[in-house]
């Protein structure tokens, strides 16, 4: 069938973003895949008490990278396109500068404070060595946020998923080489990792060299930190949704059981890893979308949104119902089951109300606190879980909905809504189901059921007549 010029036209946008959600995702798959085909290997020569140390570091060290930068990197994002070319160069070399400054002086304060200060948040683990090598690593990592953030603005997928790919692939040598070789257990995991981050911070530097220019850091910087500092709020709010239940759980299992629930988590994020490289390919489209005349622009957004929704809530449902089926093949702790991931739509930033994104950031942090302060003491690991997932189903429906207010774009709530409820009710009925090859047949025939279900929702969304009618 031949696609007329005005079909084919309103299809690019649709096609760019499956373009590049394939770019980034195969980048990101290749990297866990990697490091799911090495789990036997981390089993094999590191303790659950091991997992245990790197669960925490880990709770540390990830929230960090974005309080070093002040979430410039999030500035970068949003003004390269608003930048004049030719003016680029100094307002890239701006927010470097001034990322660099604050991470290395904000480390040096933890570094100096944080046997008084994170030593009392963290009892089960000593600061020295641990804490205080996860404090450096968060500091040379965050040193990969702004290019990364430059590539994702370009839209260069193909070296974004390059670049990461070889980070994470040169990191698990290192790490090989201290577990096996050395046997230096979660400290030589630290100290392999710190190494990787240094080697690749000195990558950045010089690619960042080649793209920005001197300049006079005055005037530059006002507009980048007043859009990156309300950001922070909303940063750490998500890292205490996100970490709390590990964090509770230091204080309820000892330290292997937490070790195990990590583990699980670890491997869960397989999938929430895939979500977040398809929406580095969304988000910048999303903003180039919005840049369009109103109308247009926020109808595409909503069709392209309920998309790419309904997308990730298949495969939510799939990793989930046969999660277990996965992680007995790798001896790894299946009792936990897995955490079904809800894609959070962009509506929020694209209105430019970050008080906004801070305020249900900080709701979803305390919802995600109350279900662990509720269901830990009881149910410890299992219980975590389940708060963790319900946690993120509600920040799912409330930025939708949140989203569709601010920036009135016509997201179809109901339909998402549906489909979520639908995903948890399939996953309920088959996650607990006995291993075996019967149960195998079970899932896989609710799995179709479940994939029928999101057919006939989103059939409408599908119609390319319909893009056509409102893609620029």
């Amino acid at each position: 069938m031949r696609v007329t010029e005005e079909e084919g036209a309103s299809r690019r946008p649709l096609v760019r973003l499956l373009r590049g959600a394939a770019s980034y995702g195969f980048g990101t798959l290749v990297t866990r895949s990697y490091t799911v085909l090495l789990l036997p290997v981390y089993l094999a020569y590191l303790t659950p008490s091991d997992f245990g140390i790197l669960a925490i570091t880990d709770m540390l060290s990830t929230p960090l990278v974005s309080v070093l930068n002040l979430c410039l990197d999030r500035a970068v994002t949003r003004f390269y396109h608003l930048w004049p070319p030719g003016d680029r160069p100094r307002q890239l070399g701006a927010i470097w500068a001034a990322s660099l400054i604050s991470a290395t002086s904000l480390t040096a304060l933890l570094i100096w404070s944080g046997p008084l200060l994170i030593g009392r948040l963290f009892t089960a683990v000593p600061f020295h060595p641990f804490l205080n090598l996860a404090c450096l690593i968060a500091a040379f990592r965050s040193t990969s946020s702004i290019p990364l953030m430059v590539l994702r603005a370009r839209e260069e997928a193909g070296r974004y998923a390059s670049f990461t790919t070889l980070t994470s692939i040169s990191g698990s040598f290192f790490i090989i080489y201290f577990i096996v070789l050395r046997r230096a257990g979660a400290r030589g995991v630290l100290i392999a990792t710190l190494i990787n981050e240094i080697i690749w911070c000195c990558f950045w530097s010089l690619l960042m060299f080649r793209w920005t220019a001197r300049g006079s850091l005055r005037g530059r910087l006002a507009a980048p930190l007043r859009y990156s500092l309300p950001l922070l709020p909303a940063d750490l709010a998500f890292s205490v949704g996100q970490a709390f239940d590990r964090f509770l759980l230091e204080k309820y299992v000892p330290l292997s059981e937490l070790g195990l629930y990590f583990v699980a988590s670890r491997f869960a994020r397989l999938f929430h890893e895939v979500n977040q490289a398809a929406k580095n390919a969304w988000i910048p489209l999303a903003l180039r979308l919005g840049s369009a005349p109103a109308d247009a622009g926020r109808s595409a957004i909503g069709n392209l949104a309920s998309i790419y929704v309904s997308g990730f809530m298949v495969l939510a449902v799939l990793t989930a119902a046969f999660g277990r089926e996965a992680l007995s093949l790798f001896a790894a702790p299946t009792f936990l089951g897995y955490v079904v991931y809800f894609a959070a739509l962009p509506g929020i930033n694209l209105s430019g109300r970050n008080e906004f994104v801070t305020a249900v950031m900080v709701a979803y942090a305390v919802v995600s606190a109350t279900l662990a302060l509720l269901l830990v003491p009881r149910f410890g690991a299992f219980g975590a879980a389940i708060g963790f997932a319900l946690a993120l189903q509600i920040l799912g429906y409330v930025s939708a909905w949140v989203s569709s207010k601010l920036y009135t774009v016509p997201f179809p709530l109901t339909r998402i809504i549906g489909l979520g409820i639908v995903g948890v009710i399939t996953v309920a009925s088959v996650i607990n189901l006995p291993l075996g090859p019967m149960t195998l047949f079970v899932k896989a025939a609710v799995a179709i059921g479940y994939l029928g279900v999101v057919v006939y929702l989103t059939q409408r969304t599908f119609a390319a007549a319909q893009l056509a009618a409102q893609i620029p």
